[in-house]
């Protein structure tokens, strides 16, 4: 019984052992990978392989849209075309140009103006880009330009109105009373006007002019304005007289002057000069004739 049991412990004990001595299976190691670095020269390589596709389709698509924009320019062409042809057929067309409100203006200078053809489509005819072309000639002030369908064009201008003959530098100009320039040539219709000289006087005649209509019955006998040293103005009435104004306040002499040409006839005396340029101060230069009586009568007193 005993030895039995021995043995039974002796299996067990070796059985024990098998289990617990009885070595594990060792894992495989994984092996050794290889990194793959990637040249430049790789790069470059892929970069030329690429482009040349790259480039047939670019080129390709360029291509494909230079001529899908053609066709559609050639449509657009096409469509232009046959919408001219059916307004020129259903008579659009300029047939006339009536022109009013013409005195000095140019007839011909105005057409050219215009600029329309005869036989042109009439909606080709900008008025808006026509008034602004007409309104740079010398003698319109503002125009107005219409179409009237189906052939007809209508401008109306206004002209301006001569004022003075603007001299400088021994040119002469026709200007209106704002200073605007009219124009340089035949001229001998205005030789009566008065003569603004000076070449700063267009800018400033406006004021002038503005001052000298308090005074109509002055402003009638105006000759000739000067403009000096580009701070005040000299007179002349058609009767030879000079007026000097101030430089400031010249409203207020304006009417000083009237009053004495009214009260004392000074239009009617041997006045030459009257001197207005000092405030409440007044210099009065007589006449040869006038002169010499004063001096006679002074020495005889």
């Amino acid at each position: 019984m005993s030895e039995m049991t021995s043995k039974s412990r002796q299996l067990a004990d070796d059985r024990v052992t098998k289990i617990t001595c009885a070595p594990r299976p060792a894992q495989a190691r994984p092996a050794n990978r290889r990194i793959r670095i990637i040249r430049p020269t790789s790069i470059r390589k892929v970069i030329r392989v690429t482009a040349i596709p790259m480039t047939i389709a670019v080129l390709g698509l360029g291509a494909y849209w230079m001529h899908r924009t053609s066709a559609l320019e050639t449509l657009q062409v096409i469509a232009e075309r046959q919408y001219r042809h059916v307004m020129l057929s259903s008579g659009l067309t300029v047939q006339d140009v009536i022109v009013s409100g013409r005195r000095h203006a140019r007839h011909a200078e105005i057409l050219d103006a215009l600029n329309a053809a005869r036989g042109e489509l009439i909606l080709d005819v900008s008025p808006e880009t026509a008034r602004q072309r007409i309104e740079v000639l010398g003698w319109v002030r503002s125009a107005t330009v219409r179409r009237q369908f189906p052939g007809t064009i209508q401008v109306n201008i206004v002209e301006r109105r001569p004022f003075a003959l603007w001299q400088r530098s021994g040119q002469v100009s026709l200007i209106d009373r704002e200073g605007q320039v009219i124009g340089s040539e035949d001229l001998a219709e205005f030789s009566t006007l008065p003569v603004i000289v000076g070449k700063d006087a267009p800018q400033h005649v406006g004021a002038l002019v503005a001052v000298l209509s308090r005074q109509p019955m002055l402003l009638a006998h105006l000759d000739a304005a000067t403009r000096v040293s580009g701070r005040r103005w000299d007179i002349r009435l058609s009767s030879g007289l000079e007026i000097r104004l101030p430089q400031h306040g010249v409203a207020e002499a304006w009417d000083l002057l009237a009053t004495l040409v009214t009260d004392h006839r000074l239009l009617e005396r041997d006045v030459i000069a009257i001197d207005l340029r000092v405030k409440d101060r007044l210099a009065i230069r007589l006449g040869p004739a006038s002169a010499a009586t004063h001096l006679g009568e002074g020495h005889n007193t």
